[in-house]
């Protein structure tokens, strides 16, 4: 990233991991339900000054699909 600049999508791809694995975990312990981890994601990353458009769906999946990967479970929870 360049100093000074808007944070960068690498550093935008970090945020929106942690939002999606907490929300993973919140959906697991029932503090959320299931079907709005997706826009819990959103909501969160707009809190923290992240706007929602194309390219953080983009992240979003990327970071489901990763976690995927870990987990091999999180599925299509953040599809609906």
């Amino acid at each position: 990233c360049l100093v000074g600049s808007e944070m960068c999508i690498r550093d935008r791809y970090q945020v929106v991991k942690y939002f999606v694995n907490a929300a993973e975990k919140m959906a697991a312990t029932s503090q959320i339900p299931k079907d709005t981890k997706k826009q819990w994601v959103k909501d969160m990353l707009v809190k923290v000054g992240i706007k929602d458009n194309a390219i953080i769906d983009a992240l979003i999946e990327g970071a489901v699909e990763e976690l995927d990967n870990q987990k091999g479970k999180v599925g299509d929870a953040f599809n609906k």
